[in-house]
């Protein structure tokens, strides 16, 4: 194959993967990169949110196929199939990276958590990190819509990455790289900025107990798959605000759809003691960033291709 040939199959989000890859073996060395990033059983839901949509793509050509509508070849489908995993491949990859977050490899590197500090910051800004105010808001009722908000938060980005991958693949890689861009911002900021969150770090600070029909179920299941020390920055708002800038270049009706549920998966963070604002903050500021990147990403692709 040619230099350029090579070029023109190379694809940004595969550049990006393969820094995140060589960072943490290079951080970490090779021994402990083979620990973290052996999946177990408990991360293997986590990929599948990717896989789920993929799979069904894949089914939806498989099915056509077999019906012979449109004159597939044996050749043909495997061609389109390969091409599917291809375009999604990325990104169970880099869903793969984020659960190394999960090793206690981590807490050995880095044992000192920032909380104390994403506290100060949040009294010096508002007077007290904003949990602890809403409290009084808590009832059963809203504590399980906002656990079902902060839920969705892990269905929307791959729901709507299906939508565009029929309309238009241009967009779905731009909106997937720019949820890949994100990941690896957030995965600094995990790294340079341990910690564990309000509700954990400081459970003195409330009065009140969350609880409500969905509360446990919810967060229990998410406890097993987010990171000890996912905070700084929260990838809740900056994967949200993404999923809604993509929603809304979709179509208002989608837009109208997630909104609520995005807006209340804004205001979970807070509200479920997962978050300081300071996290917040720089989560929509990671979001900018993420999509600006993207898209000026995929341009400098297009224009390498072209001159190769």
């Amino acid at each position: 194959m040619s230099r350029s040939d090579s070029l023109r199959r190379l694809r940004v989000e595969d550049v990006l993967c393969l820094f995140v890859a060589l960072t943490l073996l290079s951080y970490i060395g090779l021994a402990g990169s083979w620990r973290l990033l052996r999946a177990n059983t408990e991360d293997m839901w986590t990929v599948s949110f990717i896989g789920l949509p993929m799979s069904i793509i894949i089914f939806l050509a498989s099915l056509r196929y077999a019906l012979g509508s449109d004159g597939s070849t044996v050749g043909r489908w495997a061609a389109e199939v390969t091409e599917i995993a291809r375009d999604w491949l990325p990104f169970l990859l880099f869903l793969l990276f984020y659960t190394t977050f999960h090793s206690a490899l981590w807490i050995t590197i880095h044992p000192r958590i920032e909380d104390a500090e994403l506290l100060a910051i949040d009294r010096r800004l508002f007077g007290e990190t904003p949990s602890v105010p809403m409290q009084q808001w808590t009832t059963p009722g809203v504590t399980s819509f906002m656990s079902l908000c902060y839920f969705l938060h892990l269905i929307l980005p791959p729901l709507l990455a299906g939508l565009w991958y029929r309309r238009d693949i241009k967009v779905f890689r731009e909106l997937l790289l720019a949820i890949l861009i994100c990941g690896a911002i957030g995965a600094i900021g995990y790294l340079l900025v341990p910690a564990v969150g309000p509700g954990v770090a400081f459970p003195q600070l409330y009065a009140k107990t969350l609880s409500g029909t969905l509360y446990r179920p919810i967060i229990d299941w998410m406890d097993v798959a987010r990171a000890p020390r996912d905070v700084f920055p929260s990838l809740h708002i900056a994967v949200s605000a993404i999923v809604m800038w993509y929603a809304a270049r979709y179509g208002r009706t989608l837009l109208a759809i997630v909104t609520p549920f995005i807006v209340g998966n804004w205001i979970a963070t807070i509200y479920l003691r997962y978050h300081y604002a300071i996290d917040d903050v720089a989560g929509f500021v990671v979001a900018v960033i993420s999509i600006v990147l993207a898209g000026a990403a995929l341009s400098f692709e297009q224009r390498v291709t072209r001159e190769a």
